[in-house]
């Protein structure tokens, strides 16, 4: 008999009640969608409150790494969480998390997806399209498929617009924004077709992305 079979019991009740999580969160630099914590927790809380399972934090251990300037930190936030269940039974579960940010929120994106694979990994939550767009239909919509090491449009003379581009402002390419895109799960900048490209030295114009 399993010792935890109340627990365990209660899991798979929320199992059931959360089929799927839509995704609302966008990465326009990298062109993709993702489940933010908000579409995690609007349908997994509800779930676990009412199967009587609580998630709490017994211990926080965050590591913080320079990235591409003094101002641009990388934190990985290891978590251990405890999943109680009101009959006493709990388990310990243990998730990481990293982020970039080039002021205060490192600390943060990382706790918050640590929490986020806590959740998907306790609960095996599916994400992506809704099933019930398709109607039972058996041919779900292609995936986004894996970005190739440099995109059909990086060309020679498109990396040295983009290389001048960024020498303008100032940024080295492979010190600063190469590493600074990857830890924001961005990808390459030489996997990203033109047009984004462009838009990103526009956005570093406009203050709206910030290298240091």
């Amino acid at each position: 008999m399993s010792e935890h079979k109340t627990i365990a019991a209660a899991i798979c009740a929320v199992m059931l009640d959360c089929k799927g999580i839509k995704e609302t969160g966008y990465n326009k630099h990298a062109n993709y969608k993702y489940a933010s914590d908000a579409d995690i927790l609007r349908v997994v809380q509800p779930s676990m409150a009412q199967h009587g399972l609580a998630l709490t934090i017994d211990d926080i251990d965050i590591e913080h790494k320079t990235l591409g300037g003094k101002m641009s930190q990388w934190c990985v936030a290891k978590v251990t969480y405890r999943l109680t269940h009101t009959s006493g039974e709990h388990l310990t579960v243990v998730a990481i998390g990293s982020g970039a940010d080039n002021v205060d929120k490192g600390p943060y994106k990382a706790l918050t997806g640590a929490l986020k694979y806590a959740l998907r990994a306790i609960f095996l939550l599916p994400t992506g399209q809704d099933p019930d767009q398709w109607g039972g239909n058996d041919n779900p919509p292609p995936q986004r498929q894996p970005p190739a090491e440099h995109h059909p449009s990086w060309t020679d003379d498109e990396r040295r617009g983009f290389m001048g581009a960024l020498g303008r402002l100032g940024l080295d390419y492979e010190k600063q924004v190469k590493p600074f895109c990857v830890a924001q799960d961005w990808g390459k900048p030489s996997t990203w077709p033109s047009e984004q490209r462009r838009q990103f030295v526009n956005d570093i114009e406009s203050g709206k992305v910030q290298i240091s």
